[in-house]
């Protein structure tokens, strides 16, 4: 990981399953989304691969899981602009799962979830 500090945000809203990032709003693929909501539901943490599995596909789906679950995986990490190999969002725990490691790098993040938008809140 870089030695620089930095700050940046990261909103992530639920509706419309829109990523904001770095002045961006990126749409993610239900699976994506899916992931990212699994991993910030327990920053720090491992989330398993069975657990994605079962979040993902349940039980009666048939898929190449392995594949499916890199690509999804492969698609959010573009999305974040994030490097597997020197990772500042997601670390993969090989053949393990994956953490959201944001709040432990030396760059400050700021994650927001954003609800449905309510123009009567706004007034």
């Amino acid at each position: 990981m870089s030695g620089r500090a930095s700050s940046e945000s990261i909103a992530l809203h639920e509706p419309t399953r829109e990523l904001l990032h770095g002045g961006t709003r990126i749409r993610l693929q239900e699976q994506p989304f899916q992931i990212l909501k699994a991993l910030l539901a327990r920053p720090g943490e491992l989330v398993t691969r069975d657990a994605l599995r079962e979040q993902l596909w349940p039980d009666g789906t048939f898929v190449d899981f392995e594949h499916s679950l890199n690509a999804a995986m492969k698609r959010l990490r573009a999305a974040l602009g994030d490097d597997p190999k020197e990772p500042r969002y997601i670390e993969t725990l090989p053949r393990r799962g994956y953490r959201w490691i944001a709040h432990a790098s030396p760059a400050l993040v700021e994650v927001t979830m954003l609800g449905a938008y309510n123009p009567a809140a706004s007034a």
